[in-house]
């Protein structure tokens, strides 16, 4: 039996809603620094920056609107994030556990991790789910503080199903 955690939007939400924001408020001011300063370097500068907040809002927007998920069940892990579907087989795994990533800005974050084994290819993303983690040299498969309180939930499903590959459970410091 499938096991199912939805993964929480709100922040991805939040954040296309911020750089949109910041998209509008740059190309909204293109107007007025073009009459107070004439045609020049500032305000092409403004419209790059526009452009990179709107670039922003579209990242973290389909994020926002696409299927966010980790499924869990006999076959493997199945991974929905940005629009795309990844299914890694059990035989894929040498081993599987719980790790602190270290955060970007803030404290490390708890996420569930596969190591590949040998012969198995390593999906090849630079955001979303799953991705290589050259801090935690593995696989990350999901951010656990994602699934609204669910992550006991979905370690515990992970320990049934990989059986001897869950090696771990304890976070340890990548890194």
């Amino acid at each position: 039996m499938m096991s199912r955690f939805e993964g929480d939007k709100r922040p991805h939400v939040l954040r296309a809603a911020a750089f949109l924001l910041l998209a509008m408020l740059s190309a909204a001011a293109f107007p007025w620094v073009k009459g107070q300063y004439g045609a020049g370097g500032l305000e092409y500068g403004l419209v790059v920056l526009a452009l990179f907040f709107a670039y922003g809002a579209m990242l973290y927007g389909r994020f926002a609107v696409s299927p966010f998920w980790i499924a869990v069940d006999e076959t493997g892990v199945t991974v929905a994030a940005a629009g795309r579907r990844t299914t890694l087989r059990w035989d894929q795994f040498d081993s599987m556990g719980v790790e602190l990533k270290p955060g970007s800005v803030h404290r490390p974050v708890p996420v569930l991790t596969a190591m590949p084994a040998s012969g198995h290819t390593v999906p090849a993303r630079r955001w979303g789910y799953p991705v290589w983690s050259e801090q935690l040299d593995a696989i990350v498969l999901f951010e656990l503080e994602e699934l609204n309180g669910a992550a006991d939930r979905l370690v515990a499903a992970c320990k049934g199903y990989a059986g001897e590959r869950w090696r771990y459970d304890l976070p340890k410091t990548g890194g």
